[in-house]
């Protein structure tokens, strides 16, 4: 007999294998100034380093939705993983730029496959009355990660006086997961790799998907670029006053984003209960608070005392993933169920090509052309931030369409179970 972990260990499993995906990246930040230093970079590289991995993801995250809905979601998670920890630990090895960037690309692999399968596991796993609810309690692994790479990033340097060994200790906690995975229920329907490709064009049609993604690619600016710099501007605009806090501050301020997720989640459901796009609007709704609180912080910095300023980036932090659990409960409402992998990937793959991909780099090229200073940097985040404007746009326009795939895809399933 197989052993198998009980239905109630899913979400605290999934949870801490899509949080890895970002405590890399939140250490990332913190270890910038370290690495920038040790490898002679400028903010534009630096920026093309954090980016490496999100250029990988549209490449990687069709096909790795494809292989999670016909070959299973546990054999390709774990799989994924093994392979971001191995990644991981060639990025704590790196010896240049052209190493280190490499690596990051390669652990893109981990969040293209999990970032499909597991919301997908979950929205299969409940119904839809609580799926706002159970993805918001998952994405808080988003603030949950980011925080944990934070304070992982600066405890070690700290220990060490180096950026490597956290690298390598992420690598351990990754395959930890890979060996969890495989233990997990699920109810995955079977899919025939020749039916699959055919109905493909099922799911590319969505105009839901499509505009959802556009939508999600103009949030990811704001959020991947606050991920990537904010440890960078709170060090240059407050330097010495700054020195050896700037790494638990900014935690604390990403920690803070664990209330955010799950208000996102409830927010989603309520809304939906009142309204047949009542997910669209509280999408464009979380999006501008985000973007709101998002310039008010940035702008403060420098501008405030410290203190001040930390206290502001934790509000800020509150709310930066509140339209993530909503975002991804568009796309489960209208998903077929044995595409729900595929559905994800799509969005996932228009929101990094048009947008996410690019955030930190822009951003630091943006900083490099203001001067690269805390002034500079605080204007480019700024402007990142006015991202959430064409986000509202393709989310208004998708209102029609999300009430009508949503309403096919409610008679799909009640088709499929009356079977």
């Amino acid at each position: 007999m197989s052993l198998r972990l009980p239905r109630r260990a899913l979400l605290p499993v999934l949870f801490l294998l899509y949080a890895l995906n970002f405590t890399d990246r939140s250490a990332l930040g913190v270890l910038g100034g370290a690495i920038q230093a040790d490898m002679g970079l400028s903010d534009a590289g630096m920026g093309l380093i954090h980016s490496a991995l999100l250029i990988s993801l549209p490449l990687l995250i069709l096909p790795a939705a494809a292989l999670n809905d016909i070959v299973g979601r546990r054999r390709m998670l774990s799989l994924a993983a093994a392979l971001w920890s191995g990644a991981t630990a060639l990025a704590g090895g790196a010896a240049g730029f052209v190493s280190f960037g490499t690596a990051r690309f390669l652990a893109g692999v981990n969040e293209a496959f999990t970032g499909a399968g597991a919301s997908s596991w979950l929205a299969a796993m409940y119904p839809p009355s609580r799926r706002g609810k159970v993805l918001g309690l998952f994405f808080m692994c988003l603030p949950a990660g980011m925080a944990l790479g934070t304070f992982a990033g600066s405890l070690s340097f700290d220990l060490t006086g180096s950026w490597r060994p956290c690298f390598y200790l992420l690598a351990a906690c990754g395959l930890l997961t890979a060996v969890l995975v495989p233990l997990l229920p699920d109810a995955q329907p079977r899919v025939r790799p020749g039916a699959y490709a055919a109905d493909i064009a099922l799911v590319l049609r969505s105009r839901t998907l499509l505009l959802t993604g556009l939508g999600a690619a103009m949030y990811n600016i704001i959020l991947y670029s606050y991920q990537a710099w904010t440890p960078t501007l709170l060090a240059r605009a407050y330097g010495g006053q700054a020195e050896g806090t700037t790494g638990p501050a900014f935690a604390v301020m990403l920690l803070a984003g664990a209330a955010g997720a799950w208000a996102g989640g409830l927010l989603a459901d309520r809304w939906q209960s009142r309204r047949r796009d009542g997910r669209v609007f509280a999408a464009m709704s979380a999006v501008l608070l985000t973007a709101l609180s998002k310039m008010v912080f940035y702008l403060c910095a420098g501008r405030v005392g410290y203190g001040s300023a930390c206290l502001v980036g934790v509000v800020d932090g509150t709310l930066s993933i509140l339209p993530m659990a909503v975002l991804f409960s568009i796309v489960q409402d209208v998903a077929p169920e044995a595409y729900r992998s595929l559905s994800v990937g799509v969005m996932g793959t228009i929101s990094f090509l048009a947008g996410g991909a690019w955030g930190p780099l822009l951003t630091g090229m943006l900083s490099a052309a203001l001067g690269e200073g805390a002034a500079g940097m605080g204007a480019a985040l700024a402007l990142s931030a006015l991202a959430a404007l064409p986000a509202c746009v393709f989310l208004y326009c998708a209102r029609a369409s999300y009430v009508a795939d949503r309403l096919a895809a409610t008679r799909r399933s009640s088709s499929s179970s009356g079977e």
